[in-house]
């Protein structure tokens, strides 16, 4: 679309591990959209992590490809019950830095006409996506039928994160925001 419409390559990414990295206003403008989405972007996320192979380490502890577009490893692959306790949870913590996310919030409201869309929290997966991003895509499947008890705490556990960190963002963002779009 960029070479259709004549324009150049240099937007830089908004946000790094992701197959949707570039965010670019120009398109945007060329086809008279009035929405923009608010994203947590990479500098307000604390915990991710390029590998030396260009692969992306995000919150969860999922191993991303070098385009972002799939998970190569799982970190709860072949994980216990007790091992999704003991899991490093990205649960909201001091160290997150939202005051670039309240920024942007605010300035898209007061400074333009665009309607303001909340965007999934962490890349908007949902609950199901995401515990098979954790466990294995094979290992999720055949454990909500083979192993309920760890399906369940999996599935727990993944929501207990994505409430606090809806909760997190939206009370960045709340005051500026008009739709809140979920995944």
């Amino acid at each position: 679309v960029r070479e259709l419409l004549g324009l150049d390559d240099s937007v830089d990414p908004y946000r790094s591990g992701s197959s949707a990295n570039y965010y670019d206003e120009r398109i945007l403008a060329a086809f008279d959209v009035d929405f923009r989405h608010l994203w947590l972007s990479s500098p307000d996320r604390p915990a991710r992590r390029r590998l030396p192979g260009g692969q992306v380490v995000d919150e969860w502890g999922i191993t991303w490809s070098p385009e972002g577009s799939y998970p190569e490893v799982f970190p709860l692959r072949g994980a216990g019950l007790a091992d999704i306790d003991r899991h490093p949870w990205p649960l909201p913590r001091a160290r997150w830095n939202l005051e670039s996310l309240h920024d942007r919030a605010r300035r898209l409201r007061e400074d333009t006409d665009f309607a303001v869309v909340a965007k999934g929290v962490l890349d908007g997966a949902g609950i199901f996506e995401r515990c098979c991003y954790l466990r294995g895509y094979d290992e999720f499947l055949v454990d909500m039928c083979t192993d309920e008890p760890l399906a369940l705490a999996l599935i727990q556990r993944v929501t207990e994160v994505e409430l606090a960190l809806w909760d997190m963002y939206l009370d960045a963002t709340g005051p500026w925001v008009d739709i809140v779009q979920r995944a």
